[in-house]
């Protein structure tokens, strides 16, 4: 079961942003972690686009929360959205253990994709 469907059978709060809205902004305060439910945003650094984000159950925030540090990118919507907003992810890492795996595939495999696109250019 993905971090998507745990999300969805707690009925956990959901949060609706519009095309253009700026989501999170590169070197403010992280803390919350957004689960695409449907819609697209993209990922830039320093006005560059690093990714876009459009599959349901994709997600980000994760490691400003974890580390407890900044976000490290801004997101803006690229279309209208709706997620699953998780306030305090270590706490709801802790108290459904499962998702936490769930997350840790997801990193691993961004860290994978990271390699390969940069030993492919």
């Amino acid at each position: 079961m993905s971090l998507l469907m745990s999300l969805q059978i707690l009925d956990h709060p959901t949060t609706e942003f519009n095309n253009g809205d700026t989501i999170v902004k590169e070197a403010t305060p992280g803390g919350k972690v957004f689960v695409l439910i449907e819609g697209s945003v993209k990922v830039t650094l320093n006005d560059n686009l690093l990714t876009e984000v459009n599959s349901p159950g994709e997600l980000f925030g994760e490691i400003a929360s974890i580390k407890g540090c900044n976000y490290g990118a801004t997101v803006t919507a690229t279309s209208d959205c709706k997620f699953f907003v998780i306030d305090n992810f270590i706490s709801y890492l802790k108290q459904h253990p499962d998702d936490s795996i769930k997350v840790l595939r997801n990193l691993c495999d961004r860290v994978t994709s990271m390699n390969q696109n940069a030993t492919e250019a």
